[in-house]
């Protein structure tokens, strides 16, 4: 497999999360897959995804698949190399791994329900995957053909950052999946943690 990864971060990283990056990226070529990452440094949320998804469809050639990273977790491969199966079972263009917001058992995916957005307790993760209406993108896969395909169109409307609809760039992206006809989704089996809450899974 060939592997983009692309990762927002802002002035600095925390030594343990590099330290997790580096041995991420070293064990995926030990297994004998190509894996490049792609970093921009400074900017806010939405610059920062716009800037990383013009390289990912410009390079959409070259990579089978694009991995979204918060830089504040910690990465396992085993942990890519199941949601990349499960795509491929359930014919999926993008997946994300579960993790739980800082300092709260929810997790970062939510749903709208009766109008209301809400995100999703612990007790609702079963063994399936979970349809919903926003994923973070801390550690999201998806196919490069696909990062391309939402490129080419949307452009720059991919990511926005809304404040009069208190639309983040992430929940934009999803709406954009979504007007699209193709799934938002998480795996509830496959646990990844911001650097605080690691221990935990």
């Amino acid at each position: 497999m060939r592997i983009l990864m692309l990762m927002p971060l802002y002035k600095h990283m925390d030594a343990h999360c590099v330290i997790s990056l580096l041995d991420f990226v070293q064990n995926i070529t030990n297994d004998g897959h190509k894996a490049k990452i792609t970093f921009t440094n400074g900017f806010n949320a939405a610059k920062a995804r716009k800037a990383l998804m013009l390289y990912a469809a410009e390079h959409s050639a070259d990579f089978d698949y694009v991995l979204w990273l918060d830089s504040d977790h910690i990465y396992k491969t085993e942990n890519l190399y199941k949601l990349i199966d499960r795509m491929k079972s359930e014919n999926l263009k993008m997946l994300s791994a579960t993790y739980t917001l800082h300092g709260s058992p929810e997790t970062a995916h939510g749903t709208v329900e009766n109008d209301k957005f809400r995100h999703f307790e612990q007790k609702e993760l079963g063994e399936s995957v979970i349809d919903c209406t926003v994923v973070g993108f801390g550690f999201l896969v998806m196919t490069s053909q696909f990062a391309k395909e939402m490129h080419d169109k949307f452009g720059e409307k991919l990511f926005i950052l809304d404040a009069k609809e208190n639309c983040t760039e992430d929940v934009r992206f999803c709406r954009c999946v979504l007007d699209c006809g193709e799934r938002v989704c998480f795996d509830p089996k496959v646990k990844v943690g911001h650097i605080e809450l690691a221990v935990r899974y």
